[in-house]
């Protein structure tokens, strides 16, 4: 590659692997060379991958073949003669795919058959003892059968590992058989560091059991009081009836390319989790959270350093956070998810979730057709702090979060707010219709431990879309909610929220906080809702607030009028003292606010033309809202000057009247055709800019101004339409044709906006 930047000529390195086997022996000098290439290559990778991802991905799979030769059955006896040796000029890192254990070697049975459970034991036994760093699980069906005391006990620096799928651990935890966690998991490891499970499936028998739900259930991994260093790489878990996972106090863990299919509570909990990076994996059917990451007080450790990025959720529960520092939730996809999606809570009274929460990002996430259902699951997106008391708590900060983090360990003065929080370019939207069951779209039944039997296939109605877009509680400082999308939220009961605001504390609940360029659409309540709490410096713009374009709210009449008094489709609603709005556009709503924002400019609300009184059942969703600053839209959308909105001044000075006083007033019949006119007295603001147009296209006009009732500036005559900054506080307008013909009071009118 012609790049001044890569640090190696790939072209060096070529592997002929197929050449390198080909003869007949394996001497001593060819398993030296036949590393050195392998080492080679691992240092290629790490090196090229930041710089070229493909060329990367091309030479790991080589580095895939060369391994899986060095770990072919065939060759291994003629490989332990020269280990010892060999093993002496090598890392720990090329130790673990240097050697392994075949868990066929201590008699496991591949057909599924039999229990597999001693062979499994005695297997890592002998791992232990001779200091092997890898377990192998070849192709076929291995059972395990579960009781009191068959977890296989994993020590440090361990690989277990596979051929992918066809590699398969059945594992049975018959709910008549009492069990503990550290007794009866399928993999069970303590204070461990460096353990690796990657290509292999463990299948469960939830489906067999689901009538006992979590009856006598174990997790298929159980990590007790700590490790570091976790991987999980393209592994398949499916049918677990309990934590497909259980890991505590856990540092460094990558996730990645990992499937976790029904599963009756969360697919990875991590417990006390540090620099967790979890990557295209994908969860289906799991009834609890299908990523965990809980703080708990039980530990010094807290959450911090976390990326969830790329994954996709269906039919799931999505991302849990609870208590944590420097999350970023990018790039995800939930498809059908019946519980919330993303939700990151600090909890100060709760044994889990006492880390404050600062500097979370949800970015770029696409959310489809998020169900609620009768047995709950209604936010989207959910953040969840703490409120702010003044008389019970120390005030923190407005600006800085604190640094220590484990509120109930005492290392931090005040309760936070939650800081630095983004949430933006992220999509909330609906595809589905109402349908009888979600099953008849193909998607099968969603798994949920909240039923009897545990399968859920419950009617669509409009029901399942209620709930709230992005629901923020507590005290939210320095954050930022922009350019998301949300659509497809509410029923005529559940009337819902874009994005919803709340706070029971006392003191300032929002504070530097910007919510723009968003679109919020279909909403059957809200489309940004304060409904507690209290603001300051919260800026409100550029939003699209649309509630009704497809006529769904039975309070929205088909001739476009809205029922009277109705609570629901308000465009801005609760408590707008503290805020900024400014250039938001409303449309559909039977109310765009509903209370005065400390500060509202050039928001705009649409119309269809006709009159609208705010107050009845006219309202067409906009008006003038008096100090509220809301220019009132009318019109065709085709015509060139839709959106200005222009007050009609008559004409009703006499032709050759001389204009003295700014405020003269001469009465004349009103079919007197003149060839100059007058227009009414015309207030102004200094400084702003103004307006005139005429219907009739042959007029030009002659400005007169002032501050008081005599005439200060005589302008020049200026053609239609005119625009202006006003220097004074009053204008009238002379008015005569371009051809000195004569014009009418009765029928030409200008027309004048600001």
């Amino acid at each position: 590659k012609e790049d001044d930047k890569m640090p190696i000529d790939i072209n060096k390195h070529e592997v002929d692997i197929e050449n390198l086997f080909k003869q007949n022996e394996l001497d001593l000098s060819s398993i030296k060379e036949l590393y050195r290439k392998l080492k080679e290559m691992e240092e290629k990778i790490t090196q090229i991958k930041n710089i070229d991802t493909k060329l990367a991905d091309k030479i790991k799979k080589d580095y895939e073949k060369l391994k899986r030769i060095i770990l072919d059955e065939n060759i291994q006896i003629k490989l332990t003669n020269s280990i010892n040796e060999i093993n002496s000029q090598l890392d720990t890192s090329t130790k673990i795919i240097s050697n392994y254990v075949n868990v066929i070697a201590f008699g496991a049975d591949r057909s599924g058959q039999l229990d597999c459970t001693e062979a499994f034991k005695k297997a890592i036994l002998y791992m232990m003892a001779n200091n092997i760093y890898a377990l192998y699980i070849p192709s076929g069906i291995f059972k395990i059968i579960s009781n009191a005391n068959t977890s296989l006990f994993l020590p440090s620096d361990c690989v277990v590992f596979g051929d992918g799928e066809v590699s398969c651990i059945e594992f049975d935890d018959n709910p008549s058989v009492k069990k503990t966690y550290a007794g009866s998991s399928l993999f069970v490891s303590k204070n461990a560091n460096n353990i690796i499970f990657k290509d292999f499936k463990i299948q469960g028998k939830l489906m067999n059991y689901l009538a006992h739900k979590e009856v006598n259930a174990v997790p298929f991994v159980y990590i007790q009081q700590g490790i570091e260093n976790i991987t999980f790489d393209n592994v398949i878990m499916d049918g677990c009836r309990k934590l497909t996972t259980h890991i505590e106090n856990v540092k460094n863990a990558t996730l990645v390319n990992n499937k976790i299919l029904n599963s009756l509570r969360d697919g990875f909990r991590l417990i006390n989790a540090s620099n967790v990076f979890a990557k295209g994996n994908y969860f289906k059917n799991v009834s609890d959270d299908s990523i965990a990451i809980h703080s708990n007080n039980a530990f010094e450790m807290i959450n911090q350093g976390i990326i969830i990025d790329g994954n996709i959720f269906e039919f799931s529960q999505g991302i849990s956070v609870s208590g944590a520092k420097i999350v970023d939730i990018n790039n995800n996809t939930f498809k059908r998810c019946p519980y919330c999606c993303i939700g990151i809570s600090f909890n100060k009274n709760s044994d889990e979730g006492n880390t404050p929460l600062h500097t979370l990002k949800i970015n770029n996430n696409t959310i489809s057709d998020k169900i609620y259902t009768t047995w709950g699951g209604a936010d989207i997106i959910k953040i969840n702090g703490q409120s702010i008391n003044i008389e019970n708590e120390n005030i923190p900060s407005l600006f800085k979060a604190p640094y220590n983090y484990n509120y109930l360990k005492g290392n931090i003065i005040g309760l936070p707010a939650v800081h630095n929080l983004e949430i933006e370019n992220n999509k909330i939207i609906r595809t589905l219709p109402n349908v009888s069951k979600i099953s008849d779209w193909g998607y099968g039944n969603i798994l949920s431990k909240d039923v009897d039997g545990c399968i859920y296939d419950e009617a669509i109605t409009d029901y399942s879309w209620s709930g709230y877009g992005i629901h923020l509680i507590g005290s939210i400082y320095n954050s930022k909610i922009n350019n998301n999308t949300i659509s497809g939220i509410g029923d005529e009961e559940f009337l819902g929220s874009g994005i919803l605001f709340e706070d029971d504390g006392d003191y300032l609940s929002r504070y530097n906080v910007e919510i723009k360029n968003n679109q919020i659409y279909d909403i059957k309540g809200s489309g940004i809702n304060f409904k507690s709490g209290k603001n300051a410096n919260v800026f409100l713009e550029n939003n699209i607030i649309d509630l009704d374009p497809f006529f769904r709210n039975l309070k929205h009449n088909n001739d476009n009028t809205w029922i009277p008094n109705t609570n629901s489709a308000t465009g801005i609603a609760g408590n707008a003292k503290g805020i900024l709005s400014e250039r938001n556009k409303f449309a559909n709503c039977f109310n765009p606010i509903s209370s005065t924002p400390t500060i509202c400019e050039n928001n705009i609300a649409f119309a269809d033309g006709r009159a609208s009184d705010f107050n009845t059942s006219k309202n067409k969703g906009v008006d003038v809202l008096g100090d509220v600053d809301i220019i009132q839209i009318h019109g065709d959308v085709t015509e060139i000057n839709f959106r200005e909105i222009y007050e009609t001044k008559s004409l009703t000075c006499q032709d050759g009247a001389i204009l003295t006083s700014i405020n003269q007033d001469i009465t004349v019949t009103p079919t007197t055709n003149a060839k100059r006119l007058s227009s009414e007295l015309i207030n102004l603001e200094i400084g702003k800019r103004y307006k005139v147009i005429c219907e009739d296209s042959n007029v030009r006009v002659y400005p007169l101004m002032s501050n008081t009732n005599i005439i200060e500036v005589v302008d020049q005559w200026r053609t239609l339409p005119f625009t202006f900054i006003a220097t004074h506080s009053k204008v009238r307008f002379v008015v005569k044709h371009n051809d000195d013909t004569n014009i009418s009071s009765n029928t030409t009118y200008l027309k004048f906006m600001s």
